[in-house]
């Protein structure tokens, strides 16, 4: 939120001619937007449906849900849920991890520092405001109604971390970056346009208690009016709320908030107002960069054709599970009618008899033998095809939802003991329709932490510290402005489409590429299999490599120029070394932090030679020692009979017996590593 000043918040009644006649057009596209006449209510009906109360249907005339199962004529009206199943399995494959970096806007050192501070920040902010678990509820509203929003603001309720001038300490700064997900039933977005480039205004409401609008404009308690709701009607609210779900005795109002950019009415700053029903709070300028409307369209999975939503995944399947439901329950119905009857002729038993003759499960007639036996007529027995039919009504909505048993995890019926090759490529054939929605999602979400950069770039004036966690547990923490950034916003995603969902799967894929070569050092294996403990499993193997990274990130500073010590392994630590003068950053770093590297790198280079039993730099060679005699062949030496000896992890620059620190024994191939931590029988 911008600050409140130059606007003081006033009823409707007090409004000046033009702001009465924008607080009534915001009112009016809260309650008769297109989005309400022809979405909400389906809607409704899919959430309905996806719940499992699928007896519900909406109805345009009354503009309401209706329940039809008192229409339904069968007295078994089950419901066989396979919706639900349905889209847990499509929200779990798209419930993939988002990497996000910045594209240098040139090949100069200040621009490639720039973008690298820029990958920084977005890292530190999805952390910090919790990215992977707002997106991922953002996915399962977009699965079910086919579209939701994701919104990106400047939150002035929020604060960073500056340090101080004096370097006592940091202090904090009012305002930060935030972002959530936003349902549709509480988004007006211009309906003119079909995609966000061409939205001219935007309009999102939800309810709130009144105390926090009070709270944020410092108005008395009892200044803002509270809603009597009668009812969580769609038509009386303009919000989705729950018949089994209320906000208790409290009073609330819908806060709405309406983003205009320059091309509706003109305004040269755009336009942002915040209202209630009742009331009009703000009545400012566009708080956003270029006036940007802050909100993004999170897409379904198929678009409905000139429309500015994408069709429901519980749509697709209504159909198909509606006679699903009603085969089943006339199967289930046939089977409760189907009852043992038993016949008692009349005073055949005593008074009290009866209740120790009958059985639970049976139908018991009494008749008079002398007047004829009744009886009931069977019911006729279930024709042969309806078991078939079932089958084919659920292979049908396997089909139309593109979720079949192997997403599931079941194996086909056509295939008792499917191979893996087999269950893969039917679980793969089902993840591909997911391709077409996850670009489209990468692409939104690319351009959403676009605008997270400007919003950064326009509003960090002053020192900000951002911390994040690299490669190799390496924590940094560093202090920038928006002006850092240069511009520098292009952002670029990691493609989501090819999805390696299971474990299995990856150490199939890691493991081909061991054998082909491609992959030669453990610690990179690992971390395509996604081993969470990589670094303690290898913390001892690799002793050598932190110790030369804990050094590399203090030099880089240019403050401190660290030696090496004998007992080094330096050929870690000029691998360490050269390969950060290679690498981008190393045109970033001061003058000063590129000396002491580069002397850094020279006096390793100097120890190198004492790995091959050559003089270590300005000492005399070691006398050499006497000949150790060998074992002859056929004999065992006293106390090692027995004794295993099991490789050792290789230390990366191949430091062995004979070499500086690192591993006492010869190193090993990646593959005999992987062996011992792979299980044992494949995969």
């Amino acid at each position: 939120m911008p600050k409140k000043k130059g606007f003081k918040p006033t009823l409707f009644k007090d409004l000046d001619r033009e702001r009465k006649r924008k607080f009534t057009q915001i009112n009016d596209k809260w309650t008769n937007h297109p989005f309400v006449e022809f979405f909400f209510g389906l809607w409704e009906e899919y959430i309905a449906w996806w719940e499992g109360d699928q007896y519900k249907y909406y109805n345009r005339a009354l503009k309401a849900l209706t329940d039809v199962t008192a229409l339904v004529d069968r007295d078994v009206k089950n419901v066989y849920n396979r919706i639900m199943p349905s889209v847990r399995a499509q929200w779990g494959e798209l419930r993939y991890p988002h990497e996000f970096h910045v594209a240098a806007n040139s090949s100069e050192a200040e621009d490639i520092k720039a973008a690298m501070m820029g990958s920084r920040t977005v890292e530190f902010l999805h952390e910090e405001r919790k990215f992977r678990r707002k997106i991922n509820r953002a996915k399962l509203w977009s699965l079910i109604c086919g579209i939701s929003y994701w919104k990106v603001w400047w939150d002035s309720s929020l604060w960073g971390l500056s340090p101080r001038g004096d370097g006592n300490g940091n202090r904090k700064v009012q305002g930060d970056v935030n972002f959530d997900y936003v349902n549709p039933f509480n988004c007006r977005p211009d309906p003119i346009s079909i995609d966000r480039d061409g939205w001219r205004y935007f309009l999102e409401g939800k309810r709130v208690p009144t105390s926090l609008i009070e709270a944020e404009f410092e108005l008395e308690p009892g200044t803002v009016p509270g809603e009597v709701i009668k009812s969580s009607d769609i038509k009386e609210t303009g919000l989705f709320e729950r018949d089994d779900y209320d906000f208790g005795d409290e009073p609330t109002c819908v806060r709405m908030e309406w983003y205009e950019r320059e091309t509706f009415e003109g305004n040269k700053t755009g336009r942002f107002i915040v209202t209630t029903k009742d009331m009009m709070f703000y009545d400012g300028k566009n708080p956003n960069p270029e006036g940007v409307l802050g909100y993004f369209p999170v897409p379904g999975l198929v678009p409905k054709l000139n429309t500015p939503i994408y069709d429901s995944a519980v749509r697709i399947m209504q159909q198909p599970q509606r006679q699903f439901n009603r085969l089943c329950s006339q199967v289930d119905e046939h089977v409760e009618n189907w009852k043992i009857k038993g016949m008692i002729p009349y005073g055949s038993l005593l008074p009290g008899e009866k209740e120790a003759f009958t059985r639970n499960g049976v139908d018991y007639v009494t008749y008079n033998s002398r007047m004829g036996q009744p009886y009931f007529q069977s019911p006729p027995p279930l024709p042969e095809f309806l078991g078939y039919w079932v089958s084919f009504m659920e292979n049908e909505m396997e089909t139309e939802s593109s979720v079949r048993k192997t997403s599931l995890g079941q194996i086909p019926k056509y295939a008792q003991r499917a191979s893996g090759v087999l269950f893969d490529s039917i679980k793969r054939q089902d993840d591909i329709v997911l391709v077409p929605a996850i670009e489209e999602l990468d692409v939104t979400l690319a351009e959403s932490v676009k605008f997270e950069l400007e919003l950064v770039q326009a509003n960090y004036t002053e020192d900000r510290l951002i911390k994040s966690v690299g490669r190799h547990r390496v924590t940094s923490v560093v202090a920038f402005i928006g002006a850092d950034l240069r511009d520098n916003t292009d952002v670029r995603v990691r493609p989501g489409t090819d999805i390696i969902t299971t474990k299995n799967k990856k150490e199939q894929v890691v493991m081909a590429m061991i054998e082909k070569g491609m992959i030669d050092e453990p610690r990179k294996a690992l971390e395509m299999m996604g081993m969470k403990d990589v670094e303690d499993f290898m913390e001892d193997e690799f002793m050598d490599e932190r110790q030369a990274r804990r050094q590399l990130e203090i030099m880089k500073e240019g403050k401190t120029s660290i030696h090496p010590h004998r007992d080094d392994n330096h050929q870690v630590m000029y691998d360490t070394f050269n390969t950060a003068r290679k690498s981008e950053e190393w045109d970033s770093l001061s003058e000063e932090a590129k000396k002491n590297i580069e002397t850094r790198i020279e006096e390793e280079r100097a120890w190198i030679p004492e790995l091959e039993n050559k003089p270590v730099p300005g000492e005399e060679p070691a006398a050499p020692e006497p000949p150790v005699q060998e074992t002859p062949p056929g004999e065992v030496i006293p106390g090692e009979a027995g004794a295993i000896q099991l490789p050792e992890m290789a230390v990366p620059g191949g430091a062995g017996v004979t070499g500086a620190g690192g591993s006492p024994n010869p190193p090993v191939s990646v593959k005999e590593i992987m062996a011992q931590l792979m299980p044992q029988g494949g995969m």
